[in-house]
């Protein structure tokens, strides 16, 4: 028998392709019977939940190495956003109260 390559091939012995088809069908009756069941959906479920267990252990993990080197972190950035808008805002209040208070000395 010749291949697609141009070299040849030897042909399955009968006995052999049949024990072949044999073990492919009953394996595909066990998956089918796997995928129907209980089983494959509880298998499924079981995954998914260790799958998220890990990415949020992932996500712990990498908040602990930045906490261990002390960078700031998106909430660290925000509190100091904040702190700086109210500074900013006072820092405005007491501007203007200097003005005004210029502005009285000035005209007696």
């Amino acid at each position: 028998m010749a291949s697609a390559a141009g070299g040849t091939t030897t042909s399955m012995p009968n006995g052999l392709r049949e024990l072949f088809e044999q073990f492919e069908n009953q394996l595909a009756q066990g998956f089918e019977r796997f995928v129907a069941g209980e089983g494959f959906s509880e298998l499924l479920v079981g995954m998914t939940e260790n799958t998220v267990a890990i990415w949020k252990m992932n996500a712990d993990s990498w908040d602990l190495v930045w906490r261990a080197l002390r960078l700031p972190a998106r909430p660290d950035i925000d509190r100091l956003a904040r702190q700086l808008a109210r500074t900013e805002d006072k820092l405005e209040f007491l501007l203007q109260a200097v003005e005004r208070l210029q502005d009285t000395e000035v005209t007696p």
